[in-house]
């Protein structure tokens, strides 16, 4: 009898648990017999299907639960520069003035909604707006952020580069998409995104003075579809150790579309950069690897190496699938770099220059380890050097006959020249040097992120680009400069001055120009950072510290 009840509640046991099972069995028929023998088959029954269920799961401890994982239901948080209130409770009826309001309130797996409009100071906003850890600022990612604008700045203190102007500071786990960001402040940055890994996606970077984005320390955040336009000095610098995934993304007409330092190591992959001054730059160590690019157009050069940076083109394993041509000087230079480059499966046209592997068989060695150099002394005046007989590659002009994006513009100036940014001393507690020489700084360099200079060499074993002076052009601090006849003489009839705020402003122009030294014009203290005979070698180095937001000017000497 046991067997038989036993097969009566077999296909019961898969879907009820013993308890449920037992007290089923209690209400029915059979079990209505009364006394002992209801109790015994209860019993029988428990045992039955006790057994069963043993042998088809695995044994659970006396007492545990099992936790079963949910995704937790994303809270929303409505936001409208022109109908908001920030005493609001951010629902959709009662928004939020600003985003600085609705990031307070924001919890974990928020998602914040934008209305359509200008977020700024005029609205209420507190900048810079720092991105909390799993919260997303969403705008109209279809048409990356057209008529959602957060335009403005204010100061962040860099662990690393010292007081920058920022509009939105990231933060690990963030996600920001379907916005259009500009900074119009003097040096100022769209996005800056110090040791953390954001998402940044379908938004456009148009018309900050300085970046678009900048990515610095050990960074690792998702660029994926985002449009950079008319931003000053670079659409993105990457810094660090950094290690960005870049994808999917525009550049054009924004001054240097994309800056590599350091050991930065990022990936590029299908971004189109046009039109812009010149494409990727890769210096110090980078070591970028560049799969499915289209790289064209661009007024100097398409991909740029220079000391040990080695980008990974494309390898015999991993094709590089990029498109590089079309561009004013050369698409791959690569003279300046002391690597071999990998440009295994690209389209290339024949405007090359360096050492550059077509085969495949070269891998790309490992960064080495960063050095910061000693700082030199401040002298009053340049030592003796005979100056270097140098004659680059004439700077392109721009020619470029692409016809402009479709792409929805925001009415802001058109001018692709970097712009010249005053840069006030950096905000920082350290005590000024008071011997003659620079204290060493908290970060590698100084309080901006330079730019590679356009001295991309065309000729064989040419150096890096100096400032050449004559012997005696040595004038000490405080006295004028000497006779410009002198230095017409000798065939220099371009000089390249810097107007510097302190030791720490001078040290910064001493790492882009060596020979550069302090002297007095028209009663104005300066640097003077070098003398030329060709103007454009003046031209490059006034573009590489102009980039580097120093003020800089060039002066003609007749």
């Amino acid at each position: 009898m046991s067997s038989n009840y036993c097969r009566t509640f077999e296909k019961t046991k898969t879907a009820l648990s013993a308890q449920s099972l037992l007290s089923y069995c209690l209400r029915s028929k059979m079990f209505r017999l009364g006394g002992r023998a209801g109790i015994a088959i209860a019993i029988l029954m428990w045992l039955c299907l006790g057994s069963a269920s043993a042998a088809t799961s695995p044994e659970m401890p006396t007492g545990e639960t099992i936790p079963i994982a949910q995704a937790s239901p994303s809270k929303k948080l409505y936001v409208n520069p022109n109908t908001g209130s920030d005493t609001g409770d951010g629902s959709e009826r009662a928004p939020f003035r600003t985003i600085t309001q609705a990031l307070n309130a924001a919890e974990q797996n928020t998602v914040i909604l934008l209305a359509p409009g200008t977020y700024s100071a005029q609205t209420g906003e507190t900048f810079p707006i720092k991105l909390k850890p799993g919260v997303t600022i969403q705008g109209d990612p279809s048409t990356k952020g057209q008529r959602i604008s957060i335009v403005g700045g204010g100061y962040f203190l860099s662990p690393t580069f010292a007081t920058q102007d920022i509009t939105i500071l990231g933060a690990d786990g963030a996600t920001l998409s379907g916005v259009t960001v500009t900074n119009p402040n003097d040096r100022g940055y769209g996005l800056w995104i110090e040791s953390s890994s954001p998402t940044i996606t379908d938004s456009t970077f148009i018309g900050s003075t300085h970046d678009g984005i900048s990515i610095v320390g050990n960074s690792a955040p998702v660029i994926r579809g985002n449009y950079f336009s008319r931003n000053g000095a670079n659409g993105m610098t990457i810094y660090g150790t950094s290690k960005p995934q870049v994808e999917q993304n525009t550049f054009e007409n924004t001054g240097y579309a994309i800056n590599i330092n350091q050991s930065a190591a990022p990936v590029l992959s299908g971004n189109i950069i046009i039109r812009n001054r010149a494409g990727v730059l890769v210096q110090a160590n980078g070591r970028p690897v560049l799969r499915n690019n289209k790289i064209e157009g661009n007024q100097q050069d398409g991909v740029v190496a220079i000391s040990q940076a080695q980008p990974d083109l494309g390898r015999a394993e991993q094709p590089g699938g990029n498109i590089i041509r079309n561009n004013g000087q050369y698409d791959i230079n690569a003279k300046a770099t002391t690597q071999i480059i990998p440009v295994y499966g690209n389209q290339l046209s024949n405007r090359t220059l360096g050492r550059l592997d077509f085969t495949g068989r070269v891998s790309v060695a490992p960064p080495p380890v960063e050095i910061r150099p000693v700082p030199k002394p401040i002298i009053a005046s340049p030592p003796p050097r005979q100056p270097a007989a140098v004659t680059p590659p004439p700077l392109p002009r721009n020619n470029s006959s692409v016809s402009a994006s479709n792409f929805p513009r925001l009415n802001i100036p058109t001018d692709n020249r970097p712009i010249p940014i005053p840069v006030p001393p950096p905000e920082t507690s350290s005590p000024s040097p008071t011997s003659g020489t620079v204290s060493s700084e908290i970060s590698p360099p100084a309080n901006v992120l330079p730019v590679p200079s356009t001295n991309i060499p065309g000729g064989s074993a040419r150096p890096p680009l100096r400032s050449p002076l004559p012997s005696n052009l040595g004038p000490a601090v405080g006295e004028p400069p000497p006779p410009p006849a002198g230095a017409v003489a000798k065939g220099l009839r371009y000089r390249v001055i810097v107007e510097v705020n302190g030791e720490r402003e001078q040290a910064r122009v001493r790492r882009l120009a060596p020979e550069a030294f302090v002297t007095v014009i028209d009663g104005q203290t300066v640097m003077q950072a070098g003398m030329f005979s060709e103007r454009n070698n003046a031209l490059e180095l006034l573009q590489m510290l102009q980039s580097n937001g120093l003020k800089a000017s060039l002066q003609e000497l007749q």
